[in-house]
């Protein structure tokens, strides 16, 4: 994750990585295809945008925690956040993956925009590029 890059997100998410929420942090993670704890870890260590201490905070709240918190219930299954701040023009998922979509220019195949609120690939998705 380029310094740049990270630095542009929380730009434009109007946040700080001093500041921002676990929520904040797991929405940028899923922006760069890495892990909240990974993101974390590339902050202090890597980048040094945080200390120890924000990252000991940070780490408090667990991917698990934070999926339950978005989504309202406890599931095992990955989790990608997408919103107005995701820079990928296309987002991979598996079958079986959530998607939280919290954006107002959030689109599908076609520019046909996308809803707020949750969602699952499933199999019959998964050739139509649909939700």
């Amino acid at each position: 994750m380029p310094h740049v890059g990270l630095k542009l997100s929380f730009a434009v998410s109007e946040t700080t990585p001093q500041t921002a929420t676990p929520e904040q942090l797991f929405a940028i993670s899923c922006n760069f295809g890495v892990g909240y704890d990974t993101l974390i870890n590339h902050l202090h260590y890597g980048v040094q945008l945080i200390t120890r201490e924000r990252a000991d905070e940070m780490s408090k709240s667990s991917p698990k925690e934070l999926r339950k918190l978005l989504l309202g219930r406890d599931v095992t299954e990955p989790l990608v956040v997408v919103d107005d701040y995701s820079s990928a023009p296309t987002i991979d998922l598996e079958v079986g993956t959530f998607i939280l979509t919290l954006g107002e220019h959030v689109y599908a195949i076609h520019h046909e925009p996308l809803r707020f609120g949750i969602r699952r690939m499933t199999a019959a998705f998964q050739n139509n590029y649909a939700f």
